[in-house]
């Protein structure tokens, strides 16, 4: 996942790793990669959850810079008040600890700009897709806390929409399925998407976390180089799935579309909630390129072709499963 990333990249950035604290549901449980970190290097685990808020304060303990992933789930008072209250935790054991002691906090938003978007023209506003809401909630609220404590500063990261995830975005596209046609509800066009590779994505985000300051009670977006539409999206992938498939993608109205994508797997809730992802796209509030990611790795950013080799080649293989996870109803 995208907290692991980060460390990986954190490790070869920070010289001191034993100043590295890692908060995990199970300590004792910890997946094959972070034990292997912990093993390597002189990081701490900590046990620590979202739904045990009360304990948080304790995990967050002696630091000075603290990163907190989003819940993944369409929940949104859920994902608001576990976000909420992680923040305050941290900002109470900063307190705890010394005063006048500065505390910074990373939190991983999402990089849709829905404030700098088309207005919806049915409505003349702004449109929020359900995804965003608890991450436009949670920045508002490190904006509050930033005015109400001056040692407390914050980053919100709207972290780029990543390549290995364009199933989500693709109507749940699963090439083993044999079908050619992709159905997804687009109504206001195909506004393209700025992908960016999970890894360019995590090492981004911990040289941001790295870096000395610059960042302060700031938004910043870490994007793909150039955004791509659907139809792109379904040339690209036809040009290496196996067996000379041409992929297409057909527009359909929302009800016929939310019947066919609820499974067992995946709620009428969650797939109607995400649908309201195509709304977005249309508004091209997922196309905006910044060119800040490129710049903290001062390299050119993995294109989503090599993404695609390297998930697509056998015909078989998708990132859906894995995926479709962050995204669930609670």
């Amino acid at each position: 996942n995208l907290g692991s990333r980060v460390l990986k990249y954190l490790l070869d950035i920070v010289k001191d790793t034993d100043e590295i604290v890692v908060s995990l549901h199970n300590p004792d449980g910890a997946g094959h990669f972070i034990a292997d970190l912990s093993r390597q290097s002189k990081i701490t685990l900590r046990q620590g959850d979202y739904s045990n808020p009360d304990g948080l304060q304790d995990v967050f303990s002696g630091a000075d810079k603290v990163f907190i992933v989003s819940h993944p789930s369409m929940a949104h008072d859920l994902r608001v008040q576990m976000h909420g209250a992680a923040i305050d935790a941290a900002i109470a054991a900063n307190r705890a600890e010394a005063a006048g002691r500065k505390l910074h906090l990373y939190y991983t938003s999402l990089a849709f700009q829905v404030e700098d978007s088309e207005k919806e023209p049915h409505t003349g506003k702004v449109f929020t897709p359900e995804v965003m809401r608890a991450h436009l909630d949670t920045e508002a609220f490190l904006r509050k806390r930033a005015e109400e404590n001056p040692n407390f500063t914050y980053t919100a990261i709207r972290e780029g929409l990543y390549n290995q995830s364009y199933p989500l975005y693709f109507g749940y596209f699963n090439p083993s399925e044999g079908k050619d046609e992709v159905e997804v509800p687009l109504p206001y066009g195909d506004g393209g998407i700025a992908f960016a590779c999970w890894e360019d994505v995590a090492e981004g985000t911990a040289k941001l976390i790295a870096a000395e300051s610059g960042f302060e009670n700031k938004t910043v977006t870490l994007t793909g180089a150039v955004p791509v539409t659907l139809s792109e999206l379904a040339e690209k992938i036809s040009s290496v799935l196996p067996g000379n498939r041409h992929i297409t993608v057909k527009a359909v109205d929302l009800e016929p579309f939310v019947a066919a994508k609820t499974t067992g797997n995946r709620s009428e809730e969650v797939v109607r909630k995400w649908s309201t992802t195509y709304t977005a796209l249309g508004l091209k509030q997922l196309a905006k390129v910044d060119p800040l990611l490129q710049e903290l790795l001062g390299r050119k950013l993995k294109p989503l072709d090599e993404t695609l080799k390297e998930l697509l080649s056998d015909g078989k293989s998708t990132g859906i499963d894995e995926m479709s996870r962050w995204y669930r109803a609670n």
